[in-house]
């Protein structure tokens, strides 16, 4: 029976009998090359492969750890608190990956959520966890490729595995930290499970569909790993496959159809529906074909520099698409000259490879047309033909030193390419800099200037970097929204107002343009119109916290304190770590006229949390929580809290703190006048 926790190095010794790794009993290779002698020199040499595939990975992409955060890894890693808790942890299996996309990936989020827990916002871990990954991913292709069924020499198939691992592509996935791990995680799970499912014996079995579980909640691509085991199945390429039977299909495959099931029940649950799929192969037909040639020329032709989700006018070469094609064309002629088993088990990774491009080959609508990270999982399957290829004259000397040197050019080729876009990776300054170099007339590069700029200035050179965005394409609504958003952070209202309508306008459904719509208008003193707006992006978002907790503010103001204090409890609801929501709420719970609305306890309870998550750094918090003491008749605690919010107070609010301090020394609560608490 297989056991699952045996090592990589043991796994594939009895898995290769010969220099072609030839399918004898299980076991038996084993006890024959003890017997000679050799067994553990052959152990040794498999753990220096090993040793070696890891070493070559950290040696390429060691100036990962010098980069930072980089365009998502700020939305999903930098702005985030840190969970506090394992339900906090958990919570992450019951929301959307991103706001605005139909994506679901808990088991690739909830490694940024523990890693933040651990040590916040310190890029190198995050970085190395990815090179970890890369390093991973590279073992398991060596062993997928040294499996008994494809009859691949072990040479080739390290050779394969260095070359999955130091490619382009691959680098495309390990330099970013979040976009690059929710497909590097998925990655190693589907080809865990691939590999755990050749295997024979229980352990082995339940290994796999526990892999496979990971990877469908880790990133949707992996939906077409069941059709891997099909084939796999199909071919006989494991070591026990069904055969004819149909009962033994039946038993084999229902847990997969299980697994599939609940997964489309959970991504139903928390996405809604069909979980936002819209067809788009109608409207533009010619896309898979065009990801079909997109994956074959960054495969075997790919850029030098870095060219991010690059439209089909920017890649589409017709010298690299020839190469490309010229390179298929190689790889096939000597796989002609192979045996029967060679030219199948090309076939099969030849299929593992188109396979997975279908999730992202533009049957679907998707966020990026082209994309690099799209290939790596199908990039296995390539490194599988690469490695039938060179096995099929392996064992002739001449042919082994000739593959090796071309090896040896290629693996350098790769690696200096891959170490050598980690400066565009640097920061968003660079990145974005280096999208616009690729593709003058990007519009997204202009926007990701325009937000670093807005952080450390000058405001005019952000400002027209977003200018220049909305010059070309006049409909990008996020361009318009982030505008307004940076207008208002002036305190340009007016402009703001403009820029936020016009986004709303040509993105009605955007939640996140409606709620700063409505600190527009509200700032403006428009509430009734701020409160629809706030309403509309609640509606299309009803967990939309920072909306809930606007809104809260803006009741206060028109003297509505108990909605007030709903929509407050709403925004911790769905974020309790919140820190304005807590402060408003502990604020409104302490002070408010109403006696109907005060309660101390409550307001005690947020006024804490609220205090902690600021380190008593935070002078509205410190007071809150003062004021919460002194609601409840504890004013020995107020003045103390009061004197500390006081002395860390900004000028604006002196005379008002110093008023409560006063109050809180003669034994009287603080009773905020109707419509004046702050959100």
């Amino acid at each position: 029976m297989g056991n699952p926790s045996s090592s990589l190095p043991s796994l594939l010794t009895r898995s290769i009998g010969s220099p072609r790794g030839g399918d004898p009993p299980h076991g038996a290779v084993v006890t024959a090359v003890d017997r000679a002698g050799g067994g553990s020199a052959a152990r040794w040499r498999l753990w220096l492969a090993c040793a070696a595939l890891v070493l070559l990975v950290a040696a390429v992409y060691a100036p990962a750890l010098r980069n930072g955060f980089v365009y998502d890894d700020r939305i999903l890693i930098v702005e985030p608190p840190p969970a506090r808790g394992i339900s906090e942890i958990a919570h992450v299996f019951a929301e959307r990956h991103w706001f605005n996309l139909p994506y679901y990936r808990p088991v690739s989020r909830v490694t940024m959520v523990l890693q933040k827990s651990l040590h916040g916002n310190h890029p190198a871990p995050y970085h190395a966890f990815n090179v970890a990954l890369a390093a991973a991913a590279a073992l398991l292709v060596f062993a997928l490729l040294c499996q008994p069924g494809f009859g691949i020499a072990r040479g080739p198939a390290w050779l394969a595995a260095a070359l999955f691992a130091l490619h382009p592509i691959t680098s495309d996935c390990v330099y970013p930290i979040s976009s690059g791990r929710e497909t590097l995680i998925p990655v190693v799970l589907s080809l865990g499970a691939l590999v755990a499912w050749l295997r024979r014996g229980a352990g082995w079995r339940a290994t796999a569909l526990a892999a496979l579980a990971l990877a469908l909640f880790a990133k949707e691509q992996t939906v077409v790993l069941p059709l891997w085991l099909v084939a796999a199945d199909a071919l006989a390429l494991a070591q026990d496959p069904p055969g004819r039977s149909a009962r033994r299909w039946v038993l084999r495959y229902a847990p997969v159809v299980a697994l599939l099931g609940g997964y489309a029940a959970a991504r139903g649950l928390v996405l809604g529906g069909a979980g936002d799929l819209r067809l788009a192969v109608f409207d533009a037909p010619q896309g898979p074909l065009l990801s079909l040639l997109y994956l074959l020329q960054t495969t075997f032709a790919p850029f030098r520099e870095l060219v991010y989700e690059p439209r089909a006018a920017v890649w589409l070469s017709a010298p690299r698409l020839v190469a490309a094609f010229a390179s298929v064309g190689l790889l096939a002629a000597a796989l002609r000259s192979g045996d029967a088993r060679t030219r199948r088990t090309a076939h099969y990774f030849a299929l593992l490879a188109l396979v997975a491009i279908l999730p992202t080959a533009n049957l679907l609508a998707q966020e990026a047309a082209f994309a690099e990270r799209y290939g790596c999982l199908a990039l296995a399957g390539v490194a599988g033909v690469v490695a039938a290829a060179a096995s099929v004259r392996w064992e002739r000397p001449r042919w082994r030193r000739a593959i090796v040197a071309g090896s040896a050019l290629v693996l350098g080729a790769a690696a200096s390419v891959s170490r050598g876009r980690a400066p565009a990776w640097a920061d968003d300054l660079a990145f974005h800099s280096q999208w616009l170099r690729s593709d003058p007339q990007a519009a997204q590069p202009h926007v990701g200037l325009g937000q670093w700029f807005a952080e450390r200035g000058p405001l005019d050179v952000s400002v027209s970097h977003y200018e220049a965005a909305i010059a070309l394409r006049p409909e990008y609504a996020a361009a318009h929204a982030s505008l307004g958003v940076l207008l208002l952070r002036h305190g340009r209202n007016a402009e703001a107002l403009a820029r936020l309508e016009r986004a709303v306008a040509l993105a009605p459904d955007d939640a996140v343009a409606q709620e700063s719509l409505g600190v527009a208008l509200a700032r403006l003193g428009r509430r009734a119109q701020a409160e629809s707006a706030y309403a509309r992006a609640l509606a299309l978002d009803p967990g939309f916290a920072e909306a809930h907790q606007n809104l809260a503010a803006l009741l206060v103001q028109m003297d509505r304190p108990g909605e007030a204090a709903a929509h407050y409890r709403a925004a911790l609801a769905a974020k309790p770590a919140l820190v304005a929501a807590a402060v408003g709420l502990a604020e409104l719970l302490a002070t408010c006229a109403d006696p109907a609305v005060r309660n101390a306890d409550e307001a005690l309870r947020w006024a804490e949390l609220a205090v902690r998550a600021t380190d008593e750094r935070g002078a509205r918090a410190l007071a809150a929580l003062a004021a919460a003491h002194a609601e409840g008749g504890r004013f020995d605690a107020a003045v103390r809290w009061q004197e500390r919010a006081a002395a860390l107070a900004p000028p604006k609010l002196a005379a008002e703190y110093a008023e409560r301090l006063a109050g809180y020394r003669s034994g009287r609560p603080h009773r905020a006048p109707r419509g004046s608490q702050r959100g």
